[in-house]
């Protein structure tokens, strides 16, 4: 049974970071979800956000996590769709997160070969409720485009609110691009949010998560290239670092704790399911009827 837990306090730090991978996202996230919550509660974080790529399968175990160190747990999702337009998803409450499920179910069911395949259409007729950050990994032709995009479908209440994501790549021009994708979000009427793409816990952990990317692409260490991050930095950083980091984009840091404020969505929403059945009964259900062979159960959404 999942408990709420003791009322957890935010923190009163001026960022929270909310882009977050574990190791459950396969050959990507190189820290278990108790070694991100861990080092996040030293840091005085009192709020995390999970973002695993298309899947919401560490959920549980971020949840545990985030209960046993004391820091509040925002579930999200890191949406790839076909187009190659990366999202974060995050649902503002219980009816949002089933809309988050579906998109979810979707992607995985229609994909071959295990190829997640959810398209801007998709998430146009099932995203409502769902806060979505666009990351600006893709050509500049593309990216006011897409923004607009989303800009167009918040309007129209297809999603709840539409943010554009800041992030340090430790690239030449890093802080005139930066500047860049502020001034453009201006004239799109998005606003701008800073994440921090993390995918391990301490910068030590750098060391596995060359060679997760070196088997997730097929290639031996030495020869990665462009596969490997030329910084190692991709750790769980204090929020006084990422003050300084970036310096000048405050309301870019700001908008972190506006969209914590508006997801209030939690884990321990899901204690009761169905008729008296609690979660990890219903996952149990669900697990009986597959080995029966039974097909009747094609999607769920929590």
């Amino acid at each position: 049974m999942l408990t709420a837990g003791p009322a957890m306090a935010d923190s009163a730090a001026p960022y929270v970071e909310l882009q977050v991978a574990t190791n459950f996202s396969f050959l990507r996230g190189a820290s278990h979800p108790h070694e991100l919550f861990g080092r996040a509660a030293t840091f005085g974080y009192g709020t995390l956000g999970v973002t695993d790529h298309n899947s919401v399968a560490g959920i549980i175990r971020a949840h545990v996590a985030a209960e046993e160190h004391g820091v509040r747990l925002v579930p999200g999702v890191h949406l790839d769709l076909v187009d190659g337009t990366a999202l974060l998803a995050y649902p503002i409450d219980r009816a949002a997160w089933g809309s988050l499920c579906r998109l979810l179910t979707l992607g995985h069911k229609r994909g071959e070969r295990q190829v997640f395949t959810l398209t801007w259409e998709d998430l146009e007729a099932g995203g409502a409720g769902l806060v979505v950050i666009l990351l600006p990994d893709m050509p500049d032709a593309d990216l006011a485009r897409v923004l607009s995009r989303l800009g167009d479908l918040e309007r129209k209440g297809g999603i709840d609110s539409a943010y554009l994501g800041l992030t340090l790549r430790r690239r030449p021009g890093d802080q005139a691009r930066l500047q860049a994708l502020v001034d453009l979000a201006g004239r799109t009427g998005v606003p701008t949010v800073v994440v921090g793409d993390v995918l391990y816990h301490d910068a030590q952990r750098h060391i596995l998560q060359d060679v997760l990317t070196a088997i997730r692409l097929g290639a031996p260490l030495d020869q990665l290239g462009a596969g490997r991050e030329p910084f190692r930095d991709r750790h769980l950083k204090s929020p006084d670092e990422m003050l300084a980091l970036y310096r000048g984009f405050e309301a870019a840091l700001a908008a972190t704790r506006t969209i914590v404020a508006r997801c209030r969505f939690s884990v321990a929403d899901l204690t009761h399911l169905i008729h008296g059945i609690e979660y990890f009964g219903w996952i149990f259900l669900l697990l009986w009827f597959g080995r029966a062979g039974s097909h009747r159960v094609e999607a769920v959404s929590f």
